[in-house]
């Protein structure tokens, strides 16, 4: 799966995500997206492969739900 910038969909906990970046460089993860959750946007950091820099499954992105 590819992400690309300004793609939308629900992390695995349900929470809506929209994809800011795609292309950073570090070994975080190429991924940015705003993630809504208690009536916030959170900037979160993926890898290549929509799963949470941090290690938390919860906060990984399933596929988008819609494509730019």
């Amino acid at each position: 799966m590819t992400w690309r910038t300004n793609d939308t969909g629900l992390t695995a906990a349900g929470k809506p995500y929209r994809i800011l970046a795609d292309d950073l460089r570090g070994g975080a993860g190429p991924i940015i997206a705003a993630v809504f959750r208690d009536d916030v946007d959170h900037v979160v950091r993926y890898t290549a492969d929509g799963k949470h820099a941090g290690g938390l499954a919860y906060h990984d992105l399933k596929p988008p739900k819609v494509r730019t």
